[in-house]
Protein backbone atom coordinates (compact mmCIF):
# COMPACT_ATOMS: atom_id res chain seq x y z
CA UNK A 1 0.00 0.00 0.00
CA UNK A 2 1.30 3.46 -0.89
CA UNK A 3 1.16 6.20 1.69
CA UNK A 4 2.30 9.12 -0.48
CA UNK A 5 -0.44 10.89 -2.42
CA UNK A 6 0.41 12.30 -5.86
CA UNK A 7 1.09 16.01 -6.10
CA UNK A 8 0.10 17.31 -9.51
CA UNK A 9 1.07 20.82 -10.58
CA UNK A 10 -0.76 20.97 -13.90
CA UNK A 11 -3.36 19.38 -16.10
CA UNK A 12 -4.32 19.46 -19.74
CA UNK A 13 -6.97 18.01 -21.97
CA UNK A 14 -5.51 15.30 -24.16
CA UNK A 15 -6.46 14.48 -27.73
CA UNK A 16 -7.54 10.89 -28.29
CA UNK A 17 -9.03 10.76 -31.75
CA UNK A 18 -6.51 12.14 -34.21
CA UNK A 19 -6.47 11.14 -37.83
CA UNK A 20 -3.40 9.10 -38.59
CA UNK A 21 -0.62 11.15 -40.16
CA UNK A 22 1.93 8.40 -39.79
CA UNK A 23 0.18 5.46 -41.45
CA UNK A 24 -0.99 3.95 -38.17
CA UNK A 25 -4.46 2.62 -37.47
CA UNK A 26 -6.80 5.22 -36.06
CA UNK A 27 -8.05 4.29 -32.60
CA UNK A 28 -8.14 6.16 -29.29
CA UNK A 29 -4.75 7.13 -27.92
CA UNK A 30 -3.48 9.75 -25.51
CA UNK A 31 -1.73 12.69 -27.20
CA UNK A 32 -0.46 15.55 -25.04
CA UNK A 33 0.99 18.89 -26.07
CA UNK A 34 4.61 19.67 -25.34
CA UNK A 35 7.16 22.34 -26.20
CA UNK A 36 10.87 22.29 -26.87
CA UNK A 37 13.22 25.18 -26.17
CA UNK A 38 13.59 27.71 -28.96
CA UNK A 39 10.57 26.53 -30.99
CA UNK A 40 7.50 28.76 -31.09
CA UNK A 41 4.87 26.10 -31.75
CA UNK A 42 3.83 23.12 -29.62
CA UNK A 43 4.04 19.49 -30.71
CA UNK A 44 1.98 16.42 -29.84
CA UNK A 45 3.42 13.41 -28.03
CA UNK A 46 1.79 10.02 -27.67
CA UNK A 47 1.87 8.48 -24.17
CA UNK A 48 2.99 4.86 -24.47
CA UNK A 49 3.93 2.89 -21.36
CA UNK A 50 5.36 0.14 -23.57
CA UNK A 51 7.70 2.40 -25.53
CA UNK A 52 11.35 2.82 -24.62
CA UNK A 53 12.47 6.37 -23.99
CA UNK A 54 11.14 9.40 -25.79
CA UNK A 55 11.18 8.77 -29.53
CA UNK A 56 11.13 12.12 -31.31
CA UNK A 57 9.15 12.63 -34.51
CA UNK A 58 11.11 13.80 -37.53
CA UNK A 59 9.51 17.28 -37.34
CA UNK A 60 10.80 17.72 -33.78
CA UNK A 61 14.29 16.43 -34.63
CA UNK A 62 14.56 18.90 -37.51
CA UNK A 63 13.85 21.77 -35.10
CA UNK A 64 16.27 20.75 -32.33
CA UNK A 65 19.07 18.63 -33.79
CA UNK A 66 21.51 21.57 -33.84
CA UNK A 67 21.05 21.81 -30.03
CA UNK A 68 21.61 18.14 -29.24
CA UNK A 69 24.87 17.58 -27.39
CA UNK A 70 26.41 14.84 -25.30
CA UNK A 71 25.05 11.70 -26.99
CA UNK A 72 24.50 8.79 -24.62
CA UNK A 73 25.17 6.14 -27.25
CA UNK A 74 23.58 4.29 -30.13
CA UNK A 75 20.53 2.01 -29.75
CA UNK A 76 18.51 -0.23 -32.02
CA UNK A 77 14.81 -0.88 -31.33
CA UNK A 78 12.21 -3.11 -32.88
CA UNK A 79 9.06 -0.98 -33.29
CA UNK A 80 5.68 -1.15 -34.99
CA UNK A 81 7.43 0.61 -37.89
CA UNK A 82 10.22 -1.98 -38.05
CA UNK A 83 13.78 -1.97 -36.79
CA UNK A 84 15.24 1.50 -36.19
CA UNK A 85 18.69 2.69 -35.12
CA UNK A 86 19.52 6.04 -33.60
CA UNK A 87 21.22 7.87 -30.76
CA UNK A 88 20.06 8.72 -27.25
CA UNK A 89 20.35 12.29 -26.00
CA UNK A 90 19.34 14.04 -22.79
CA UNK A 91 16.90 16.83 -23.65
CA UNK A 92 14.32 18.97 -21.91
CA UNK A 93 10.69 19.11 -22.95
CA UNK A 94 7.86 21.05 -21.34
CA UNK A 95 4.45 19.48 -20.79
CA UNK A 96 1.96 22.25 -21.47
CA UNK A 97 -0.71 22.85 -18.83
CA UNK A 98 -4.09 24.31 -19.62
CA UNK A 99 -4.68 24.57 -15.87
CA UNK A 100 -2.00 25.00 -13.24
CA UNK A 101 1.68 25.01 -14.16
CA UNK A 102 3.49 23.55 -17.14
CA UNK A 103 6.23 21.06 -16.23
CA UNK A 104 9.81 20.88 -17.51
CA UNK A 105 11.02 17.29 -17.84
CA UNK A 106 14.56 16.14 -18.61
CA UNK A 107 13.97 13.19 -20.95
CA UNK A 108 16.18 10.63 -22.63
CA UNK A 109 15.34 11.21 -26.30
CA UNK A 110 15.86 8.65 -29.05
CA UNK A 111 16.79 10.42 -32.28
CA UNK A 112 16.49 8.50 -35.53
CA UNK A 113 16.43 10.49 -38.76
CA UNK A 114 14.47 7.68 -40.45
CA UNK A 115 11.74 7.47 -37.79
CA UNK A 116 8.38 7.61 -39.63
CA UNK A 117 6.14 7.80 -36.56
CA UNK A 118 4.95 10.44 -34.11
CA UNK A 119 6.73 11.45 -30.92
CA UNK A 120 6.30 8.78 -28.26
CA UNK A 121 6.63 9.47 -24.55
CA UNK A 122 7.73 6.08 -23.30
CA UNK A 123 7.96 4.79 -19.79
CA UNK A 124 11.74 4.69 -19.48
CA UNK A 125 13.25 8.14 -19.56
CA UNK A 126 9.97 10.08 -19.59
CA UNK A 127 6.93 8.73 -17.73
CA UNK A 128 9.10 7.25 -14.98
CA UNK A 129 10.42 10.78 -14.28
CA UNK A 130 7.06 12.38 -13.45
CA UNK A 131 3.87 11.70 -11.54
CA UNK A 132 0.97 11.38 -13.92
CA UNK A 133 -2.63 10.26 -14.13
CA UNK A 134 -5.29 10.04 -16.78
CA UNK A 135 -9.01 10.74 -16.34
CA UNK A 136 -10.58 9.16 -19.44
CA UNK A 137 -14.09 10.50 -18.71
CA UNK A 138 -12.94 14.06 -19.37
CA UNK A 139 -9.76 13.43 -21.41
CA UNK A 140 -7.75 14.81 -18.50
CA UNK A 141 -4.00 14.37 -18.17
CA UNK A 142 -2.52 15.37 -14.80
CA UNK A 143 1.19 15.73 -14.13
CA UNK A 144 3.71 16.79 -11.53
CA UNK A 145 7.29 16.26 -10.44
CA UNK A 146 8.36 13.05 -8.77
CA UNK A 147 8.13 13.50 -5.02
CA UNK A 148 11.17 12.50 -2.96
Amino acid sequence: MFSVAPSFVGSAEYADNLSSRHGEESYPRIYVEFEVAGVERPFLGLLDCGAHFCILAREVVEEIEHRLTEPLGWRTFQTAFGRVRGQLFPYQVTLIASEGESLDVEVIAFVCHDWPGPTYFGYTGVLDRIQWAVHPGINGFYFGPVMA
